[in-house]
C-alpha cells in the first residue's frame, strides 16, 4: 500500500504540474474504483516515456519521462508467493495507472479544445474587425473619389468663370474703345462743322460789310449832289456882290459838313464791323419822339448837323429838301440794316465756346475718382476731416466761425513776393479772397505735406492716390469751411444797415436747424429704403473700429492688438455675417431692435457689443449730430435668421453644435471651410 500511495502521489504531482487552469485535479478522481480494481492480478506493464503537450501553448514542446512503476521485475519476492493480496494490489495499481493516464489525456484534450475555441473566437473577432476596416476603407475610397470629382467640377467651373470674366473684360474693353472712337469722331465732326459754319458766317459778314460800304458811299454821293443843287438854287436869289461871299461861305460850310458826315459814316461802319448787332439798338439821326430821343442818348456816334451861319437857327440853316431827305433816308437805312442782320441772325447758330483740353493731371484725377469705391472715398474723406480738425482745433464746421483769416495786405504781399506765406505754424485760410489765391495754394500744399506724414505714420490700409487727388479733397474741405465762415459775417439788412450780433446769431441758428432737419429727413428716408440691408451696419462697425484703432495707435495703448483682432474678425465675416434686426417697442416708450439669431455663427455677441458700445459712449472720434443709436436686445427667444451661412470662413467662426450636425460633403463642398488657423481671443472688459 505504501508503494501505491507513493505512485499515486507522483501521478498527482505530475498532473497538477501539466494541467492548466480549469482541468480536473487528482482530488476529483474516484479512487474507490481504483480500490475495487485492485482485485485484478494482472501485473502492471512497464511504462514508456510519453510526450505531453505544453499546457500554456497547446503544442508539443518536449518529452516528460515518467518514472517507472515501483513494482518491477526485480520484485520477485512478491511474484514467488501464491495468489495473494499483493498480486491484487499490483493489478489494481496497473488499472489505476491506466485510469489516471486516460483521465490525464482527457484533461489535456479538454484544455486543448478550450484553447482552440479561444483561438477560433479570436480569429473570428479579428476577421470581423478586418471586414469592418475593409468596409471603412472602401467607404473612404468612395468619398475620396466623390471629393475628387467634386473638386474637378469646381475647378472646371472656376476655369469657366475665369474664361467668362476674361471674355467680359475683353468685350467691355472693346465696347469702351469703340465708344471712345465714336465719341472722338463725333467731336471731330462737330468741331469741323462748327469751324465751317464760323468761316461761312465770317464770309457773309464780310460780304455784308462791303455791300453796306458801297451803299453808304452811294448815299454819300447823293447827299453831296443834293447839297450842291440846294446851294445853287439858293444862291441865284442873292445880289451878285454878296452872293459870292455867301456861296463861298456856304460851300466851305457844306464841304466841312460833308467831311464830318463821311467821317461819321466810316466810324459807324467800323463799329458795325466790330459788333454788327450794336446797330440794332442805335440810331443815326435825331427824332422828335421821346423814344427816339432815348436812342439818341445811347448812340455813341451822333450824326453831325449841317453848318449854319452865325445867328441862324437850326431850322433856317438846313435846307428843307435836305432835312426831308435826312429824315426819310436814315430810318430806311436803319431798318434795312436791322432786317438784314435779323435774317442773317436767324440762320446763324451760336458760336461754340472753345473747350479747354484737360491736362494729364486732371485726366488722372478723374480716372481715380471713377475707379474708387464708396468705402475708399469715405475713408479718405475721414482722414482729411481729421487733418483739418487737428490743424485748426475744431470738432465741427461751426467751430470754424471764430477763425481769423490773414489780412488782405499780408495776402497781397505774399502774392508780390514781398512777404511770407503760410507755414506749418501759420495755417490761416484766406476766407476773404479767392479760394485759388496764391496764399491758399501754398496753404493747400502745406496741408498736403502734413497729410502725407500722417499716412506714413499711421500706415493706412488704403490704395495709393496721387497728390492731385488729395489736393482736390483739401480744396473742397477748405471751400466748405470758407462758406461756413462767410455765412457768419454781418450782412446788410432791408434798411441798409449791417446786422447786429443778435441778428447774426438768429440767422445762424435758423440755418443750422434747417440743415439738420433736411439731414434727418434724408437719413430717415435712407434708413427706410435700406432697412433690409446689412451693409450699413458693417460700414458703421468698420468705421468705429478704424477710428478707435487710429486713436489707440496714436496713444500707444496696450489693447491695440485686441482692436486689430476685432478688425480681422469683422473683415472675415463681411456684410453677410452681420445679423439682421426687427424693430419693436418696449414700455410703450422706447424703440428697440431685436437681433435675430444666426444658428450657424459662433456666439460673438459679446465681441460685437464691444464695438457697438464705442459708438454709444460718444467719444470725440464720432460726430454728435444725427439720431442716437437705438438699443439692441440679444436673447435666445429672438427670431432665427433665415439667411445662408457665410462660406470660406475658418473653423473657429462656426458654431460647434451646428457644425457637427452637418455632413462631410456639406462642410467640404458647400461651406468650403478655410484651413486657416484662426486664434480666438477671450476679451475681458474693464468697466
Amino acid at each position: 500500500m505504501g508503494v501505491i500511495k507513493e505512485r499515486r502521489e507522483r501521478y498527482r504531482c505530475h498532473i497538477l504540474k501539466m494541467s492548466d487552469e480549469g482541468v480536473t485535479t487528482m482530488d476529483e478522481l474516484d479512487w474507490e474504483d481504483v480500490e475495487v480494481s485492485m482485485q485484478d492480478n494482472t501485473p502492471p506493464p512497464i511504462e514508456e516515456p510519453h510526450t505531453y503537450p505544453d499546457a500554456s501553448h497547446g503544442d508539443a514542446v518536449g518529452h516528460v519521462e515518467m518514472e517507472e512503476p515501483a513494482i518491477t521485475r526485480e520484485h520477485t519476492p512478491m511474484q514467488l508467493h501464491p495468489q495473494s493480496e499483493k498480486r491484487r494490489i499490483v493489478e489494481v495499481d496497473r488499472s489505476s495507472d491506466l485510469r489516471i493516464k486516460m483521465q490525464l489525456q482527457t484533461c489535456q484534450h479538454r484544455a486543448r479544445i478550450r484553447r482552440l475555441t479561444e483561438r477560433l473566437s479570436k480569429s473570428m473577432m479579428a476577421t470581423h474587425t478586418t471586414d469592418v476596416m475593409i468596409q471603412q476603407q472602401q467607404t473612404i475610397a468612395q468619398q475620396a473619389d466623390a471629393l475628387a470629382r467634386s473638386q474637378q467640377r469646381i475647378q472646371a467651373m472656376e476655369e469657366t468663370l475665369l474664361q467668362r470674366d476674361e471674355q467680359f473684360r475683353m468685350q467691355a474693353e472693346g465696347y469702351a474703345a469703340q465708344m471712345n472712337a465714336e465719341l472722338q469722331q463725333a467731336v471731330a465732326k462737330a468741331m469741323a462743322q462748327q469751324d465751317e459754319q464760323v468761316a461761312m458766317e465770317r464770309r457773309q459778314i464780310e460780304k455784308l460789310r462791303v455791300e453796306k460800304e458801297n451803299e453808304l458811299a452811294a448815299l454819300e454821293k447823293t447827299y453831296s449832289l443834293k447839297i450842291r443843287k440846294a446851294a445853287a438854287s439858293d444862291g441865284d436869289s442873292l445880289p451878285r456882290a454878296s452872293t459870292s461871299q455867301v456861296v463861298h461861305h456856304e460851300e466851305h460850310s457844306e464841304a466841312e459838313w460833308e467831311s464830318s458826315m463821311s467821317t461819321t459814316v466810316r466810324q459807324h461802319l467800323r463799329e458795325l464791323k466790330r459788333n454788327p448787332r450794336k446797330l440794332l439798338n442805335t440810331t443815326l439821326y435825331a427824332s422828335p419822339n421821346a423814344e427816339e430821343d432815348e436812342r439818341d442818348e445811347e448812340c455813341n456816334l451822333p450824326l453831325p448837323s449841317p453848318p449854319r451861319e452865325r445867328g441862324q437857327s437850326k431850322e433856317d440853316s438846313e435846307p428843307e429838301e435836305l432835312a426831308r431827305l435826312r429824315t426819310l433816308m436814315m430810318p430806311m437805312l436803319i431798318e434795312a440794316t436791322k432786317y438784314i442782320l435779323q435774317e442773317e441772325g436767324n440762320s446763324r447758330r451760336p458760336k461754340a465756346s472753345r473747350v479747354r483740353r484737360k491736362t494729364n493731371v486732371e485726366i488722372e484725377l478723374q480716372r481715380e475718382k471713377i475707379e474708387e469705391t464708396a468705402d475708399e472715398r469715405s475713408a479718405f474723406l475721414a482722414h482729411v476731416r481729421s487733418l483739418f480738425k487737428d490743424a485748426y482745433g475744431i470738432s465741427s464746421d461751426d467751430d470754424f466761425l471764430v477763425h481769423e483769416p490773414p489780412s488782405p495786405r499780408t495776402v497781397q504781399a505774399y502774392s508780390r513776393s514781398t512777404g511770407n506765406g503760410p507755414t506749418p505754424e501759420d495755417l490761416r485760410l484766406d476766407t476773404q479772397g479767392k479760394l485759388d489765391s496764391d496764399w491758399n495754394q501754398k496753404l493747400f500744399h502745406v496741408l498736403l505735406q502734413r497729410l502725407r506724414q500722417r499716412r506714413d505714420e499711421e500706415n493706412w490700409q488704403l490704395p495709393q492716390r496721387s497728390d492731385a487727388y488729395f489736393l482736390d479733397m483739401i480744396r473742397d474741405r477748405a471751400k466748405r469751411l470758407r462758406d461756413v465762415w462767410r455765412t457768419s459775417q454781418p450782412r446788410a439788412t432791408i434798411d441798409g444797415h449791417p446786422e447786429t450780433a443778435t441778428q447774426i446769431e438768429e440767422r445762424m441758428l435758423l440755418r443750422t436747424s434747417t440743415a439738420l432737419k433736411k439731414a434727418r429727413h434724408r437719413t430717415r428716408r435712407h434708413n427706410f429704403i435700406d432697412a433690409s440691408s446689412n451693409g450699413k451696419k458693417y460700414e458703421r462697425r468698420a468705421s468705429i473700429i478704424g477710428s478707435v484703432l487710429t486713436a489707440k495707435k496714436k496713444e500707444e495703448a496696450d489693447d491695440v492688438y485686441i482692436w486689430e483682432w476685432l478688425s480681422s474678425v469683422l473683415e472675415l465675416l463681411g456684410e453677410d455675417g452681420m445679423s439682421s434686426e426687427e424693430s419693436g417697442i418696449e414700455d410703450i416708450v422706447n424703440t428697440v431692435y431685436r437681433v435675430k439669431i444666426m444658428v450657424w455663427r459662433r456666439d460673438i455677441d459679446r465681441e460685437l457689443q464691444i464695438i457697438d458700445r464705442q459708438r454709444m459712449i460718444g467719444t470725440q472720434a464720432f460726430s454728435a449730430q444725427g439720431s442716437k443709436p437705438v438699443p439692441r436686445i440679444r436673447s435666445k427667444t429672438n427670431p432665427i435668421s433665415d439667411r445662408a451661412p457665410v462660406r470660406g470662413l475658418p473653423r473657429a467662426f462656426y458654431d460647434d453644435e451646428w457644425f457637427q450636425q452637418q455632413d462631410e460633403d456639406y462642410r467640404s463642398v458647400t461651406l468650403t471651410v478655410s484651413k486657416e488657423k484662426f486664434r480666438w481671443l477671450d476679451i475681458a472688459v474693464r468697466h
